[in-house]
């Protein structure tokens, strides 16, 4: 199970040390959108299909951004009303 406050950084160590895969770190924090969004109302659209085909396509090669704000736009894209 990936913590749910997990660091860029540590996720990316998690990562190398292939304690954690890419598609399990898309998958967790996937899982706390649709856990949390509900109450929280933080998402206007939420492409999981999307993360999740393109985090299979980059398999090995996925490299983590740094900034965890970064991490989330890769994994979901929010959508601004009439756009």
């Amino acid at each position: 199970m990936v913590p749910d406050y997990l660091t860029s950084a540590e996720a990316a160590r998690l990562i190398e040390t292939r304690e954690l895969s890419p598609v399990e770190l898309v998958e967790s924090r996937l899982d706390r959108i649709a856990r949390l969004d509900g109450r929280l109302h933080s998402f206007i659209r939420v492409l999981a299909d999307d993360a999740r085909r393109e985090v299979r396509a980059a398999g090995p090669r996925l490299m983590l951004p740094a900034p965890p704000k970064q991490l989330s736009c890769w994994v979901l894209a929010v959508r601004r009303a009439g756009r």
